[in-house]
């Protein structure tokens, strides 16, 4: 699951517009939401990966307000 995760992080188009980067969001895009929200504890090396990619609102909504300034 961990290289998953990894392999959905590279693949974030900067470009494109973002998107919050939730525990949710990563465990849909990777089709394993299930396991994620159920089975996380078990999985120490994912867990913290998740945990030190994932934002706040406050972090999204400046990550957003740089790329729509970027975009003009």
């Amino acid at each position: 699951i961990q290289e998953m995760v990894k392999g959905y992080l590279l693949t974030i188009d900067i470009d494109t517009k973002p998107v919050r980067l939730t525990k949710r969001h990563i465990g849909i895009a990777i089709e394993k939401l299930a396991l994620i929200e159920k089975q996380l504890e078990k999985m120490p090396l994912t867990k913290e990966l998740i945990e030190s990619v994932t934002e706040s609102n406050e972090q999204y909504r400046e990550r957003l307000k740089m790329w729509r300034i970027k975009c003009l």
